[in-house]
């Protein structure tokens, strides 16, 4: 079944060249502009418009759905998508296998996820949910196209998006949880993307270890998340890779460590499941699951999305992280709208 996930991230505006002093998002400018409405009007440009990136990149970019509650939230629903990798799609009927369908190399690969900003009045932080499913997610693009927006529309003013838990208190809290999976990717700094594979090794961009059901991992196999290395993991699970022979367990995992590949654990402590980037300054985060109806494998509906965004504003309350009370996070009686004269699209170029 799919592993649907809510994570968290901290969103500050602040004028260029004063990165400590974040705005009111109430009134980012002195004159009452919003932080919800540079979000809408970075977006709406997008919607039902696919784009893909300049240069033919190999990326692409819609927004399918944009609900929009005064000037406290905006939920986008856009599908980030990819391309340039032949593959097929094999689909099932009652158990057996049809014939498959040839994804080409110039054939796009989306998938649309929610994302959903919460501004509290008053307030110098808002809060950025994403919905990733097992390892993709569009954190990067949804990013990558807001500062391009409001650096074309609003040049003196920059925005930030950061995990909203730093590394030492990740760490702190990290020394009672269980770990429950081990996760090596490498990422595109620019982008965030996950898009290079490990040799001819058979895994993807994204190599995801995880416990057995019965058991945890423990921090004596891998030492102790305050001075944990990436070393020391790889070191560890390395030669446990299939694929990888005794002989060249050394050399792969000096591979990883030289080309930059990350490794993140997955983290579980009283049932808050979190995962913890290894030596690295800004890839610490808190994962939320969205649960779906037991049995069921598919994208969660609005409402249990909406459950799972309550649920993790309270979460973060109670660990001191108080972006609101949960029941302000509801969209679902509001209609897409933005401000008089929307901004162009400024990210790639119409399809």
């Amino acid at each position: 079944m799919p592993d649907y996930q809510l994570v968290p991230y901290a969103i500050k505006f602040h004028l260029k060249g004063h990165p400590t002093d974040p705005k009111d998002v109430s009134d980012l400018d002195g004159r009452g502009t919003t932080a919800a409405s540079l979000v809408a009007r970075s977006f709406y440009p997008y919607l039902n418009i696919p784009h893909r990136g300049k240069d033919v990149d190999g990326k692409s970019f819609v927004v399918e759905r944009i609900r929009r509650r005064a000037d406290t939230i905006v939920m986008v629903e856009a599908a980030a998508g990819v391309n340039g990798v032949a593959a097929r799609i094999v689909k099932m009927n009652e158990g057996k296998r049809q014939d498959p369908y040839l994804v080409a190399e110039q054939d796009w690969t989306e998938t649309p996820l929610r994302s959903v900003f919460v501004f509290m009045p008053g307030r110098k932080v808002g809060l950025l949910l994403t919905e990733r499913v097992s390892s993709a997610g569009v954190l990067a693009r949804i990013t990558e196209v807001l500062k391009q927006s409001i650096q074309a529309n609003k040049g003196d003013l920059m925005v930030k998006v950061e995990p909203v838990m730093t590394a030492e208190a990740m760490k702190a809290w990290a020394k009672d949880a269980q770990i429950k999976s081990i996760v090596i990717q490498h990422t595109n700094s620019v982008t965030g993307e996950s898009t290079r594979r490990l040799g001819d090794l058979p895994y993807g961009t994204v190599i995801e270890l995880k416990a057995p059901r019965s058991r945890t991992w423990t921090w004596g196999m891998l030492g102790e998340p305050e001075n944990l290395t990436k070393q020391q993991v790889l070191t560890t699970i390395v030669p446990a890779l299939p694929g990888v022979t005794a002989d060249e367990a050394e050399t792969v995992t000096q591979q990883l460590l030289e080309d930059g590949w990350e490794v993140k654990l997955g983290l579980d402590k009283q049932n808050r499941r979190r995962r913890m980037s290894v030596e690295s300054k800004t890839g610490i985060t808190i994962t939320f699951p969205i649960h779906l109806h037991k049995g069921v494998s598919r994208h969660p509906t609005e409402y249990e999305f909406q459950v799972a965004a309550r649920k993790a504003m309270k979460e973060l309350r109670e660990d001191g992280l108080d972006f609101g009370p949960e029941h302000m996070c509801d969209w679902s009686l509001e209609e897409c709208w933005t401000d008089k004269d929307p901004w162009k699209a400024v990210w790639g170029v119409s399809e």
